[in-house]
């Protein structure tokens, strides 16, 4: 049994977020968007048309008379930021309330398909506060290899 204690995860959480932070600095905006190839998520996340839905139903309704702004590549960057950011806070709130008796509650049931174990809320936040971490590294090693190849 993990007996990791909140005030660790949370450290944990806050390292890694800073440790993403950290990866993006002095990225530039074309590398944001270079050098990767997409999955079929990739793909079929694009492909959600939501908000092209909704901006059409303004204007069919008289709300607005034209699409928004696609806004640039830089904004693009500087939004999945700020919604990574304001996620951080809230988690941090949640995380500071939260009852340390909920912690070794099974919360994620067994997944036979890949012989995955079911988790309590301790061992799953323990993984995920690594989570902005590991993908800091990933953001990191795509760097490195896209200014390798100029």
């Amino acid at each position: 049994m993990n007996n990791i204690s909140i005030s660790d995860i949370k450290q944990q959480f806050e390292l890694s977020h800073e440790a993403l932070m950290k990866s993006l600095t002095g990225l530039n905006v074309s590398e944001a968007f270079e050098g990767s190839e997409w999955s079929v998520a990739d793909v079929l996340m694009h492909l959600d048309l939501s908000k092209f839905i909704d901006a059409l139903r303004d204007i069919h309704e008289g709300k607005v008379n034209r699409f928004p702004s696609y806004g640039t590549l830089e904004s693009a960057i500087e939004k999945y930021v700020e919604v990574i950011n304001d996620n951080h806070l809230r988690l941090m709130v949640i995380l500071a309330d939260l009852d340390e008796e909920l912690l070794d509650n099974k919360v994620t049931e067994y997944n036979p398909e890949n012989n995955y174990p079911a988790l309590s809320l301790r061992d799953l936040l323990d993984r995920m506060s690594r989570h902005e971490l590991n993908h800091a590294q990933q953001i990191e090693e795509i760097i490195v290899k896209l200014r390798n190849k100029r």
